[in-house]
């Protein structure tokens, strides 16, 4: 396997564009055509729309639909389907998540850092190091919207972000993440299954704010990006957001 550290810096001063999976990201092209990136990074599902993405990252411990997909739920399988995809020419997967791989061929195994509050940043923590791992937010505070376990805010857009700032990339774009329910649209730019209440989020968890349909999941989120967007203009990681959805209404310049 590789390892993270030979993708330090690789991108100096470079423009990168993250895809990640909301609806709006099925305007990926079109933007890319007018930025021209020098580098694409995708999440997840993205591997079936790009599938020669420059970096792709699944950050989620999947032993579990691993189980549910060896009981042959459809749900499992088709997670097991997109993690096992070996288009990208690099794939950032969890560690625990490594040993469900068919094929390890340009695979590093990543991990994430302790949760912090924006307001507290550790002093060994920036966008431009790995460190002790990919940032991960902080605890989820609305406890009625989730189940048991405990869930850390942003979603896999936030440790690509850290990722961007890693390989020395100046500027960073994203499209995807739309935090948000659009109004006759699937919930996702790729076939992938709809979120639905699950051992993760109570019914509680679907709710209005600002006007959209979301989840208390991605308003709390979205209050971490905005939080947390200051450790980027420190280290001179510009973020342009392109997804017209949650963050725009929350303030995202």
């Amino acid at each position: 396997m590789n390892d993270i550290n030979e993708h330090v810096g690789k991108f100096h001063n470079k423009a990168a564009l993250i895809v990640l999976g909301g609806p709006s990201a099925l305007g990926w092209k079109e933007l890319a055509d007018k930025i021209k990136p020098d580098v694409v990074l995708g999440a997840n599902g993205v591997n079936s729309m790009i599938p020669d993405l420059d970096y792709w990252m699944c950050i989620e411990n999947m032993r579990r639909s691993a189980s549910l997909a060896r009981k042959g739920d459809s749900y499992g399988k088709a997670m097991m389907e997109m993690l096992n995809r070996t288009g990208p020419k690099v794939r950032l997967v969890f560690r625990k998540s490594v040993e469900l791989l068919k094929n390890l061929d340009n695979v590093i195994s990543v991990s994430k850092r302790p949760m912090f509050e924006p307001d507290a940043v550790p002093e060994d923590f920036s966008f431009r190091h790995y460190g002790a791992g990919y940032i991960k937010g902080s605890p989820m505070k609305n406890k009625d919207a989730i189940g048991e376990l405990k869930l850390a805010v942003g979603t896999v857009g936030l440790q690509l972000l850290h990722h961007a700032g890693i390989l020395g990339c100046k500027q960073v774009h994203t499209i995807g993440y739309d935090l948000q329910f659009r109004e006759g649209q699937d919930h996702h730019a790729y076939k992938y299954p709809s979120y639905q209440p699950n051992v993760y989020f109570k019914p509680k968890n679907f709710t209005e704010h600002l006007g959209v349909n979301t989840m208390w999941f991605w308003i709390e989120t979205a209050q971490f990006l905005l939080a947390i967007k200051p450790q980027m203009d420190k280290v001179g990681l510009e973020w342009v957001d392109h997804s017209d959805g949650l963050l725009s209404r929350m303030g995202m310049q």
